[in-house]
């Protein structure tokens, strides 16, 4: 997926910002248009957190998410002086991660206005993937029998739930292998974060949520045995993780990682360590 050129969207319902240029139709400006200004009459989110709600709503060109932050307090006002705000961390590692080879929905737009001297409010658009489902929402169809929830080539060609597993394990072992490779860690790695899409009997995975994401030229090894550790305890909820799936998991993800210097032992049981760890930490069962 190739990075976009962007230009500036002039004044949309009272907000300013900048627009993806094969996005700057007319039919979708008037979509927008019609978003900034009656927001507030939209149906209810379908995730709402404290000073942020994500709308999901349909366009000519498919469905697209809005991220609509809010900025209330002074102490907020005031971190905006120092950082990114949020949205626009997340717009800048979206191109960042793009620019890299690495799968994450396209931003489309971004607008903010002042509400008031000490309140204010950003709009991040990005593209929706199509027929995807979140790691977790995977894990939970596997774990049903309703065959029928999943993509119909896989079963059209007699692939069975187990190698339907395999396929998810490779896919994302891989992913997070091409991440680290490419610098890039994220502080959140949750099965909520990863979305999956099926291309060609194959998972396409995908980064989302990229407010905790980081930029660096190197991935310490502590960072990537977090991050392993976040998908081993995230992973299908361990409900389907076998002790042969972690060893899997791991070799996938070193054929494509080679900077590691420790042994394939060492740095298995260092994770597996983590793990039982933060679970018993959070008061949670290992399951084998």
């Amino acid at each position: 997926m190739r990075r976009g050129h962007y230009i500036k969207a002039g004044k949309l319902g009272g907000y300013s910002g900048c627009i993806l240029e094969s996005w700057d139709i007319p039919s979708f400006r008037a979509h927008l248009q019609e978003y900034l200004t009656a927001h507030q009459d939209f149906p209810e989110p379908f995730a709402k957190y404290p000073g942020r709600a994500i709308y999901s709503l349909k366009s000519d060109f498919g469905k697209i998410y809005i991220k609509h932050y809010c900025i209330r307090s002074i102490k907020m006002m005031i971190q905006t002086f120092f950082h990114l705000h949020k949205a626009q961390k997340s717009w800048r590692i979206a191109q960042i991660l793009l620019a890299r080879g690495i799968l994450t929905p396209q931003p489309i737009s971004l607008m903010n206005r002042w509400t008031s001297w000490h309140s204010r409010e950003y709009i991040l658009i990005t593209e929706g993937i199509a027929d995807s489902v979140s790691l977790r929402e995977c894990g939970k169809l596997l774990l049903s029998e309703q065959e029928k929830m999943f993509p119909s080539t896989f079963y059209n060609q007699g692939i069975n739930r187990i190698m339907l597993k395999r396929k998810l394990i490779r896919s994302v072992a891989e992913f997070l292998a091409n991440l680290h490779l490419a610098g890039i860690y994220h502080g959140d790695l949750t099965a909520n974060n990863i979305l999956l899409e099926c291309q060609n009997e194959q998972w396409c995975v995908y980064l989302i949520d990229l407010d905790s994401v980081r930029s660096t030229r190197r991935i310490s090894d502590r960072r990537r045995i977090k991050n392993l550790d976040e998908l081993g305890r995230n992973f299908l909820d361990l409900k389907m993780l076998s002790t042969s799936d972690r060893v899997r998991f791991l070799k996938y993800y070193l054929n494509i990682y080679t900077g590691e210097t420790r042994t394939f032992h060492e740095l298995f049981y260092e994770i597996l360590n983590r793990t039982r760890f933060r679970l018993h930490k959070h008061q949670q069962m290992f399951i084998r």
